[in-house]
């Protein structure tokens, strides 16, 4: 008999026990409707915020969004809450509505690379238990750039640091280091990153400067980023900047080439005196899942003609971005911007599409007696996607920026995709009539016709075209510069 009433007690308690937990879960449920605070006996309080040590912050795989947690505070009758990007600390940008008011413990937030972020939670009152709500939110950071495994002081030359890098253990994710914000580097000799995927980043608001001389260039055989850093190139004679190493992973191979998962990209940099190649695959038949150029500045001072701005004449990379940015040549002229030599994405996967995208850029005297591109296997082919979107040409690719790039295909071909809209074409003070109309190769009737008139180039390229200014066209540094 005791048994018995001992289980029946025993099954109240885990019926109480639930119906508490379930009462505590309710309590913390997303949503905007409903009175979903949960008292647990407090009244007539002065509540105050979340603890800033218990708010969670947890990204999605894809890390384009972070859900944000927070405890319970027992009485409230939801939250205020605000996500800001602090990147410019003195002009903070809400993310999502401004002063959100919540039921739960939780919202979700998209978010970007390298930002940094304020979370402001406020617990709110609650009438119905006479609760006054907290007088002040809880302020919590949070950031989204990969961390740093060291930070490079001020004055190192980065060959002599990164000497002995490729005898290292290569771990299994990527890292980051550092250049301290405002600092002052040389680079005496090639930096051999070898096997380690990483980011060399320098300060987003302070970049630091690398002085290059001689033969010095960067080379990798890995996933490699390069950002919020300024080189100066002019004392350099190295035939690339960046350049895949000449002993490729013999993980990375796919049947004769070596295939590379992992990005290679050059963000927010400016560059001053480059003299060669930006990139090379080196000789080697690397092929590249991407290579992306952004938000860069880039003076070109070519010594001799010939030669590629991008060099993969042995490789290839099946998604190629240049965007938001501006390129401008003060000696010779390359032969190509763009070279790629029988390289197609079906030679890794006969599923793999190639994209060659420009968006938003502001090109000025480049490849003038040069040609856009060289793209043996590629054209009106239904692997192929092209995009030419809002970019500004002026003495450009000898009137053939389109021809060539697509590899004499029109803007209209069949088995393409193509997305072509609002370019400009200005070649010897005139429009570029080679480039446009019925019989030639943008064919989408929506380029500009107008000089795109630079306040004065090549030092300040801003454009005072009604059209240019219109549409929004060029790189959008020089339109927002004040």
């Amino acid at each position: 008999m005791k048994s018995y009433h001992l289980f029946a007690l025993t099954k109240r308690m885990q019926v109480f026990t639930l119906a508490m937990g379930t009462l505590l879960l309710a309590s913390c449920a997303i949503g905007v409707d409903g009175d979903e605070s949960f008292s647990a006996g407090v009244s007539g309080t002065q509540l105050t915020s979340p603890s800033a040590d218990k708010i969670t912050f947890t990204s999605n795989v894809s890390g384009t969004e972070v859900t944000i947690t927070w405890p319970v505070v027992m009485g409230a009758g939801g939250y205020e809450v605000s996500f800001y990007d602090m990147n410019d600390p003195n002009n903070p940008v809400a993310v999502g509505d401004e002063n959100e008011i919540i039921d739960g413990c939780s919202t979700t937030r998209s978010i970007a690379e390298d930002t940094q972020y304020e979370f402001r939670v406020r617990a709110l009152e609650n009438t119905e238990y006479g609760n006054a709500g907290a007088a002040e939110p809880t302020v919590a950071e949070w950031d989204t750039y990969l961390p740093s495994v060291g930070t490079i002081p001020s004055g190192t030359d980065l060959s002599t640091y990164f000497a002995n890098l490729s005898t290292t253990e290569v771990a299994e994710n990527e890292v980051a280091y550092e250049l301290e914000a405002g600092g002052n580097y040389t680079m005496s000799d090639d930096v051999n990153f070898d096997k380690h995927w990483l980011t060399l980043r320098g300060d987003r608001n302070n970049h630091p400067k690398v002085t290059i001389t001689g033969d010095a260039k960067f080379t990798t055989t890995a996933g490699l980023k390069i950002k919020y850093i300024d080189f100066d190139c002019s004392a350099s004679t190295a035939d690339a900047f960046l350049a895949m190493s000449s002993t490729p992973d013999p993980a990375l191979a796919n049947g004769s080439n070596y295939y590379l998962t992992n990005p290679v990209s050059i963000e927010s940099c400016d560059f001053k005196g480059i003299k060669s190649s930006i990139a090379s695959d080196n000789g080697k038949t690397y092929y590249l899942s991407s290579f992306t150029m952004s938000d860069c500045r880039i003076e070109m001072n070519t010594e001799t003609g010939g030669g590629n701005v991008f060099n993969f004449n042995k490789g290839f990379v099946i998604t190629f971005t240049i965007e938001n940015s501006t390129m401008w040549e003060l000696g010779n002229s390359p032969k190509y911007f763009l070279k790629y030599s029988g390289g197609r994405p079906t030679n890794i996967n006969a599923s793999l599409k190639s994209t060659v995208a420009y968006k938003n850029n502001t090109f000025y005297n480049v490849c003038k007696s040069g040609e856009w591109g060289n793209y043996n296997g590629l054209g009106n082919r239904d692997y192929c996607i092209w995009v030419l979107t809002d970019n500004i040409f002026v003495d450009c690719g000898k009137q053939e920026v389109v021809r060539r790039m697509f590899q004499g295909q029109r803007s209209d071909m069949s088995n393409a995709s193509v997305t072509i809209n609002h370019n400009t074409y200005w070649f010897d003070g005139a429009l570029a009539s080679k480039e446009v109309g019925a019989s030639n190769y943008d064919k989408s009737g929506t380029h500009l016709t107008t000089d795109p008139n630079f306040v004065n180039a090549p030092a300040d390229f801003t454009p005072q075209g009604a059209e240019q200014l219109q549409y929004g066209t060029g790189d959008p540094y020089w339109l927002s510069a004040e």
